[in-house]
């Protein structure tokens, strides 16, 4: 599975759920937190910015060398509401 859209294409709206393969860590990323980092830049896909990420945790994997971190873009409701009623 390709996915054609860059990290600029997340900018506004998103966030990016990060798991961990070797230890199932689980934690958030914003693309504007995501772009200050060295490694990361703007025109980066996906997979090449899932490649460059680094668990957090990874002082405590047995196999320190292989990390696999998969990404999840999440939308942002800022305005979500409920709509509906009791009929």
């Amino acid at each position: 599975m390709t996915i054609d859209l860059q990290l600029t294409d997340y900018e506004d709206g998103y966030r990016f759920a990060c798991r961990c393969c070797l230890c199932g860590f689980t934690w958030y990323e914003l693309p504007t937190e995501l772009l200050k980092r060295p490694r990361i830049h703007a025109r980066m896909y996906l997979p090449e910015v899932e490649q460059a990420l680094v668990c957090p945790r990874s002082r405590d994997h047995p196999r320190k060398a292989a990390q696999q971190i998969t990404i999840m873009p999440i939308r942002a409701h800022k305005d979500h509401h409920f709509i509906g009623g009791l009929a």
